[in-house]
């Protein structure tokens, strides 16, 4: 930005200086009336300092439209000083070519760094240059060495010659000085390359990428955003302006269905000093680079979706060996300890109290058949009853009877693997349960579908009016966790009409687990 101020300064004061030249015009000696070359060039001239002395304001304020219009009135006033070329020998003072040539390249200087913001037309802008001056330096050293009748022909030849290496020497600066300058606006392709080359998707990976997109912009900061949720930050050394915009990410890659990963991703971009709006360039490197980050954020999400499971599987681990331990020691410990107790009383009341001895027995028969029914609870919760006796089906047959349920079972007798088996009983148990706590009195249907790869349960019921306890508790956590960790999913809430006239349990799970 300094440079450009730089330029716009010198704008002013070469558009001022030719104002003198161009308007001290006289009439021709020998015709005696204005010539009409010295009449147009002053005419341009006066237009040129119009232009850049009344948008040097605008522009010195980052309008990128004053300053192309700064330096396209700069590039016309060169014209002026294209007759000087071309003109007779005897006509052109001494030094009058080399003159024009060092105006013509001052000028170009000053439009270069007039659009120094714009990285293309700069490039071009300074290609020119390069190109005007090595003009001028080969046609001064060879009109020393060459007789006046080939002067004609050393500048036909030389202006050919720079034209074909136009070319090539705008790829050199924009390989070299373009790069130094501008960064990875000018090749988005690698940008995009160095952004996505990465391995792991933790937050810190997508940071760094970011970071790496700031710096090859040179762009100050750059947030990557879901939503409201800034998902990493990416900072540069660049100069901080006050200017932040939004760029929304147009290519995104579709989310599962289910997926916490974002869908609504987009940049929020703090601009260099000086500029008011996101050029085009950085736009289009932006939105190249914008594909490999919105897949690093989303990979990000997942994982952050697999330590969440993973989480909660332990917890429910946890929870359950705790629920298994409190059953053995609070109730299967006391009872066994009692009648242990009770036995070796009533051996020892044998040979003195037989009508002793007979009670403490039956006291500690009874507790036994306590201890055989608590025992029976605690294999329940590890393996139900109903699904050893009955098989699967049956067991989800008579689960959903004693719910009132309307059933729709597969006619298969196809196995499933005992993990599987106890997954979906326990997921059509746990939905029915909770069918039956917030709507009682209503009629729950339960459907099972069994194809080769996967196997479909879903559990729906109707929801009373105005019931708004919607909240996850520890039956749709512990559904979700049964799914999720034998590769499957669950999907628990609202559906139908409204989205709230019905409540639905939906898991899938492998039919090999």
């Amino acid at each position: 930005m300094i440079i450009r101020r730089i330029g716009l300064v010198l704008a002013v004061l070469i558009s001022l200086v030719a104002l003198v030249p161009a308007l001290d015009i006289g009439p021709d000696p020998a015709t005696g009336q204005l010539g009409v070359t010295a009449v147009a060039a002053a005419v341009l001239t006066v237009l040129v300092a119009v232009v850049v002395v009344v948008l040097v304001v605008p522009a010195w304020r980052g309008s990128e439209w004053a300053g192309l219009a700064i330096g396209g009135a700069l590039l016309a006033g060169i014209v002026t000083s294209f007759p000087v070329f071309f003109a007779p020998p005897e006509v052109v003072p001494a030094g009058g070519v080399i003159a024009a040539a060092v105006g013509t390249l001052v000028t170009i200087a000053v439009v270069a760094m007039v659009l120094v913001t714009s990285s293309s037309l700069a490039l071009h802008a300074l290609a020119v240059i390069v190109v005007i001056a090595l003009y001028a330096s080969v046609v001064s050293a060879l009109l020393t060495v060459v007789p006046p009748q080939a002067e004609r022909l050393v500048h036909v030849v030389t202006a050919v010659a720079v034209v074909l290496l136009y070319a090539p020497l705008l790829t050199l600066l924009r390989r070299t000085v373009g790069r130094a300058l501008y960064g990875g606006r000018l090749d988005p392709a690698a940008t995009a390359w160095l952004v996505g080359d990465r391995r792991g998707a933790d937050t810190e990976v997508v940071a760094s990428a970011l970071t790496d997109a700031a710096r090859e912009l040179r762009l100050p900061r750059i947030e990557l955003v879901a939503g409201d949720r800034v998902l990493a930050v990416g900072v540069s050394p660049a100069p901080s302006g006050s200017v932040i915009v939004t760029l929304p990410l147009r290519t995104q890659p579709a989310s599962a269905e289910g997926s916490a990963a974002p869908d609504d991703l987009s940049f929020r971009i703090t601009l260099r000093v000086g500029e008011r709006q996101l050029r085009r360039d950085d736009r289009t490197a932006l939105q190249l680079v914008a594909l490999p980050l919105s897949l690093l954020a989303r990979e990000s999400a997942l994982l952050t979706e697999v330590r969440t499971a993973r989480a909660a599987l332990a917890d429910v681990r946890e929870r359950e060996q705790l629920t298994l331990h409190r059953d053995l020691h609070d109730g299967l410990g006391p009872l066994l300890t009692g009648a242990v107790m009770r036995a070796d009383a009533a051996r020892n009341l044998l040979a003195t109290d037989v009508e002793a001895a007979r009670d403490s027995l039956d006291a500690a028969r009874s507790d036994l058949r306590v201890a055989v029914t608590e025992l029976r609870r605690v294999v329940y919760r590890l393996w139900p009853l109903e699904l050893e006796q009955r098989g699967l089906w049956g067991a989800i047959a008579t689960r959903a009877a004693r719910s009132g349920a309307d059933l729709v079972c597969p006619d298969t007798t196809v196995g499933l693997p005992p993990a599987v088996e106890l997954a979906l009983y326990r997921i059509v148990s746990e939905a029915l349960t909770n069918a039956d706590r917030h709507a009682p009195g209503e009629t729950a249907r339960v459907a099972v579908d069994v194809g080769q790869q996967a196997v479909t349960v879903t559990v729906t019921n109707p929801l009373p009016a105005g019931d708004t306890n919607l909240t996850a508790g520890m039956g749709r956590t512990s559904i979700g966790v049964r799914a999720e960790e034998l590769g499957g999913y669950a999907e628990i809430g609202p559906t139908g009409a409204g989205r709230g006239n019905l409540w639905r349990v939906h898991a899938v799970l492998p039919a090999a687990a």
